[in-house]
């Protein structure tokens, strides 16, 4: 047990990364797996977000504009963020999990869904409405100019509203807001914080054990670096291939 756990802590820690990205979809259902469920786990899933210490773009100034004021740099976005989650639940209302991925921070989450069946006992015309919430950490390393090695820690903290509806037995519609924190410690040269919020809809197909979900995420926020405000702000698209136990 101590071994399992020694274990569980140290893939969610550590990662080596080229991107330290903040995924700001969320593709999670809000209806809970149920007690009669074993596990969840997302094979194959992808998700997009800010790159934390890309270059920043400077979009252009309204030329036919003469008031305008030039427009805050913006972070450039990552869009393949690939993942892997597996999930259990402790009670008919509560699932926890975990996300691992090679260029954002490990996930701790946890569901908590509000109104509803869940999933094992949900039909048509079923609404449901959950919280979500997700604390993450990523411990890795840059290169500097002088070819010294420098450590860094990015940690997130995350929370999301849901509410879906089953229009049929195996589709379900969900949607919702949700607002994320990130801080990156290391080199001054990327080292900030910031925050960002996104609004979400999802649909999800789940017969027999086959999960599969399709998220369009809108976001905006703000992040600062070396003193320097700069804008968060896109649409991102999340998919995820999965299997109930």
């Amino acid at each position: 047990m101590r071994f399992t756990l020694a274990l569980l802590l140290t893939a969610l820690g550590t990662s080596g990364c080229a991107h330290y990205s903040i995924p700001v979809g969320e593709l999670e259902s809000p209806e809970a797996l149920g007690k009669g469920q074993t596990a969840s786990m997302d094979l194959v899933g992808m998700l997009g977000g800010p790159d934390l210490i890309a270059l920043s773009v400077q979009p252009a100034k309204d030329a036919s504009d003469p008031q305008a004021t030039t427009p805050k740099p913006r972070l450039q976005n990552n869009y393949t963020n690939p993942y892997f989650g597996f999930y259990v639940p402790v009670s008919d209302r509560i699932d926890i999990g975990v996300r691992l991925a090679p260029f954002s921070p490990n996930q701790a989450r946890i569901k908590v869904q509000l109104a509803g069946a869940p999933q094992e006992q949900a039909m048509r015309g079923n609404f449901s409405a959950a919280f979500v919430a997700g604390a993450g950490l990523l411990l890795g390393n840059v290169v500097q100019s002088t070819s010294q090695t420098e450590s860094t820690t990015l940690l997130t903290f995350s929370g999301a509203f849901l509410g879906g509806y089953r229009l049929w037995d195996h589709h379900l519609f969900s949607g919702g807001p949700s607002a994320r924190y990130a801080t990156l410690s290391g080199p001054s040269s990327i080292a900030g914080s910031g925050t960002v919020f996104g609004g979400h809809l999802q649909y999800q197909y789940d017969a027999e054990s086959l999960l599969f979900k399709l998220e369009a995420t809108g976001f905006t926020g703000g992040y600062t670096r070396q003193n320097s405000e700069l804008d968060l702000k896109g649409i991102v698209g999340g998919i995820s291939l999965g299997f109930r136990l």
